[in-house]
């Protein structure tokens, strides 16, 4: 895996300049989310390999809390920016597509 989609980005607020993994991300920036700052989970703003930047990793993130702990919708979206019904579709795409389905 290369070194720049390691990079971290800065954990104090969000910066709007690109990270290496904006810069490495495919899917011609499908892959990017638009409102980074939404994120306030733990993991996602303390570990320098999370990066509230790359959407589908914040996707995955939001679904694996939500199995793992087995919380509900509302507590599970929220920190990672998301509404009930974004997460109910998020769900619902992997389910259907897998990971690959978090770049659309």
């Amino acid at each position: 895996m290369s070194a720049v989609l390691l990079s971290s980005c800065p954990r104090e607020g969000v910066s709007d300049e690109p990270t290496g993994r904006q810069e490495a991300t495919p899917q011609g920036g499908r892959a990017l989310n638009p409102q980074p700052q939404r994120v306030k989970a733990a993991a996602l703003a303390t570990h320098p390999f999370f990066d509230p930047v790359d959407r589908v990793q914040v996707n995955y993130e939001m679904l694996r809390a939500r199995k793992l702990e087995g919380i509900g919708v509302n507590r599970a979206c929220a920190p990672f920016g998301f509404s009930r019904e974004s997460c109910r579709q998020i769900l619902q795409r992997f389910r259907q597509e897998g990971l690959p389905g978090q770049f659309g």
